[in-house]
Protein backbone atom coordinates (compact mmCIF):
# COMPACT_ATOMS: atom_id res chain seq x y z
CA UNK A 1 0.00 0.00 0.00
CA UNK A 2 2.77 2.45 0.90
CA UNK A 3 4.52 1.45 -2.29
CA UNK A 4 1.47 2.45 -4.35
CA UNK A 5 1.23 5.86 -2.60
CA UNK A 6 4.96 6.44 -2.96
CA UNK A 7 4.78 5.50 -6.63
CA UNK A 8 1.79 7.82 -7.16
CA UNK A 9 3.46 10.66 -5.22
CA UNK A 10 6.65 10.21 -7.24
CA UNK A 11 4.81 10.72 -10.56
CA UNK A 12 2.79 13.66 -9.24
CA UNK A 13 5.93 15.39 -7.99
CA UNK A 14 7.78 14.60 -11.17
CA UNK A 15 4.99 16.07 -13.31
CA UNK A 16 4.45 19.13 -11.10
CA UNK A 17 8.17 19.64 -10.58
CA UNK A 18 8.96 19.54 -14.28
CA UNK A 19 5.99 21.66 -15.15
CA UNK A 20 6.70 24.40 -12.61
CA UNK A 21 10.45 24.58 -13.09
CA UNK A 22 10.30 25.44 -16.79
CA UNK A 23 10.53 29.12 -17.55
CA UNK A 24 8.58 30.28 -20.51
CA UNK A 25 10.48 32.91 -22.38
CA UNK A 26 10.53 34.16 -25.90
CA UNK A 27 13.84 33.58 -27.65
CA UNK A 28 15.66 36.77 -28.63
CA UNK A 29 14.57 37.40 -32.18
CA UNK A 30 17.50 37.43 -34.56
CA UNK A 31 17.23 40.42 -36.88
CA UNK A 32 16.33 39.44 -40.42
CA UNK A 33 17.32 42.71 -42.07
CA UNK A 34 20.03 45.29 -41.70
CA UNK A 35 17.49 47.87 -40.50
CA UNK A 36 16.23 45.47 -37.82
CA UNK A 37 19.82 44.81 -36.74
CA UNK A 38 20.53 48.51 -36.21
CA UNK A 39 17.09 49.21 -34.75
CA UNK A 40 17.87 46.60 -32.07
CA UNK A 41 21.42 47.86 -31.56
CA UNK A 42 20.36 51.49 -31.23
CA UNK A 43 17.12 50.87 -29.37
CA UNK A 44 15.20 52.96 -31.90
CA UNK A 45 13.48 52.24 -35.19
CA UNK A 46 15.69 53.25 -38.12
CA UNK A 47 14.67 53.49 -41.75
CA UNK A 48 17.53 54.99 -43.77
CA UNK A 49 18.69 51.83 -45.54
CA UNK A 50 21.55 53.53 -47.37
CA UNK A 51 22.96 55.00 -44.14
CA UNK A 52 22.97 51.65 -42.37
CA UNK A 53 24.49 49.86 -45.35
CA UNK A 54 27.37 52.34 -45.18
CA UNK A 55 27.53 52.15 -41.36
CA UNK A 56 27.67 48.36 -41.55
CA UNK A 57 30.46 48.54 -44.14
CA UNK A 58 32.60 50.73 -41.88
CA UNK A 59 31.92 48.96 -38.56
CA UNK A 60 35.09 47.43 -37.15
CA UNK A 61 37.47 49.03 -39.65
CA UNK A 62 40.78 49.93 -37.98
CA UNK A 63 41.80 53.39 -36.85
CA UNK A 64 44.56 55.22 -38.68
CA UNK A 65 45.49 58.85 -38.07
CA UNK A 66 44.51 60.89 -41.17
CA UNK A 67 43.22 57.64 -42.71
CA UNK A 68 40.35 57.75 -45.14
CA UNK A 69 39.84 54.22 -46.44
CA UNK A 70 39.12 50.64 -45.37
CA UNK A 71 42.74 50.01 -44.38
CA UNK A 72 42.42 52.65 -41.66
CA UNK A 73 40.29 55.69 -40.94
CA UNK A 74 40.18 58.41 -38.31
CA UNK A 75 37.09 60.11 -36.89
CA UNK A 76 36.92 62.98 -39.36
CA UNK A 77 37.71 60.67 -42.26
CA UNK A 78 34.75 58.52 -41.23
CA UNK A 79 32.44 61.55 -41.07
CA UNK A 80 33.70 62.71 -44.47
CA UNK A 81 33.03 59.25 -45.95
CA UNK A 82 29.55 59.01 -44.42
CA UNK A 83 28.59 62.47 -45.71
CA UNK A 84 29.87 61.57 -49.19
CA UNK A 85 28.52 58.02 -49.42
CA UNK A 86 25.12 58.59 -47.81
CA UNK A 87 24.24 62.21 -48.55
CA UNK A 88 26.41 62.90 -51.64
CA UNK A 89 28.03 65.78 -49.74
CA UNK A 90 31.78 65.54 -50.34
CA UNK A 91 33.58 67.19 -47.44
CA UNK A 92 37.28 66.98 -46.69
CA UNK A 93 37.74 68.49 -43.26
CA UNK A 94 39.30 67.58 -39.93
CA UNK A 95 37.34 67.62 -36.65
CA UNK A 96 38.02 71.27 -35.87
CA UNK A 97 37.09 72.39 -39.39
CA UNK A 98 33.88 70.30 -39.30
CA UNK A 99 33.00 72.12 -36.09
CA UNK A 100 33.69 75.50 -37.69
CA UNK A 101 31.50 74.87 -40.75
CA UNK A 102 28.57 73.29 -38.90
CA UNK A 103 25.51 75.10 -37.60
CA UNK A 104 25.46 74.70 -33.81
CA UNK A 105 22.31 73.10 -32.43
CA UNK A 106 21.01 71.94 -29.05
CA UNK A 107 21.22 68.26 -28.11
CA UNK A 108 17.41 67.97 -28.03
CA UNK A 109 17.45 68.92 -31.75
CA UNK A 110 19.77 66.06 -32.72
CA UNK A 111 18.75 64.06 -35.75
CA UNK A 112 20.36 61.42 -37.91
CA UNK A 113 23.47 62.77 -39.66
CA UNK A 114 24.29 65.52 -37.16
CA UNK A 115 27.79 65.74 -35.74
CA UNK A 116 28.92 65.43 -32.14
CA UNK A 117 32.11 67.23 -31.18
CA UNK A 118 34.50 66.44 -28.35
CA UNK A 119 37.50 68.15 -26.83
CA UNK A 120 39.69 65.35 -25.55
CA UNK A 121 42.66 66.76 -23.64
CA UNK A 122 42.74 69.70 -26.03
CA UNK A 123 41.56 73.30 -26.22
CA UNK A 124 40.31 72.62 -29.76
CA UNK A 125 37.84 70.08 -31.05
CA UNK A 126 39.82 66.86 -31.35
CA UNK A 127 37.16 64.22 -32.01
CA UNK A 128 33.92 63.98 -33.97
CA UNK A 129 31.14 61.43 -34.18
CA UNK A 130 28.23 60.98 -36.57
CA UNK A 131 24.83 60.87 -34.85
CA UNK A 132 22.60 57.87 -35.59
CA UNK A 133 19.67 57.67 -33.15
CA UNK A 134 18.73 57.42 -29.48
CA UNK A 135 21.84 59.37 -28.34
CA UNK A 136 24.15 56.90 -30.12
CA UNK A 137 26.82 57.78 -32.64
CA UNK A 138 29.35 56.08 -34.87
CA UNK A 139 32.99 57.15 -34.77
CA UNK A 140 36.51 55.86 -35.18
CA UNK A 141 38.46 55.27 -31.98
CA UNK A 142 42.17 54.79 -31.55
CA UNK A 143 41.56 51.70 -29.41
CA UNK A 144 38.87 49.79 -31.30
CA UNK A 145 38.45 51.38 -34.72
CA UNK A 146 34.98 52.19 -36.01
CA UNK A 147 32.28 51.54 -33.45
CA UNK A 148 29.03 52.85 -32.00
CA UNK A 149 28.85 54.45 -28.56
CA UNK A 150 26.35 56.38 -26.49
CA UNK A 151 26.60 60.05 -25.64
CA UNK A 152 25.57 59.01 -22.12
CA UNK A 153 28.71 56.99 -21.44
CA UNK A 154 30.84 58.61 -18.73
CA UNK A 155 33.86 59.07 -21.01
CA UNK A 156 31.91 60.84 -23.74
CA UNK A 157 29.96 62.96 -21.27
CA UNK A 158 33.27 64.11 -19.82
CA UNK A 159 34.68 65.28 -23.17
CA UNK A 160 31.48 66.34 -24.93
CA UNK A 161 31.72 69.85 -26.39
CA UNK A 162 28.94 70.58 -28.89
CA UNK A 163 26.64 69.28 -31.60
CA UNK A 164 26.28 70.67 -35.07
CA UNK A 165 24.63 70.18 -38.41
CA UNK A 166 26.17 70.43 -41.83
CA UNK A 167 23.72 72.45 -43.93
Amino acid sequence: MYFRYAFYLFFVLLFVGCHSSKKISQPHKKPSTLLEKYSQLLGAKVSNKRLYEVVDHWMGKPYKYAGNDERGIDCSGLVNQLMKQVYQRPINANSQRLYEISKKINTHELREGDLIFFKIDSKNVSHVGFYLANRKFIHSTTQAGVMINSMDEVYYKKYYFAVGRIL
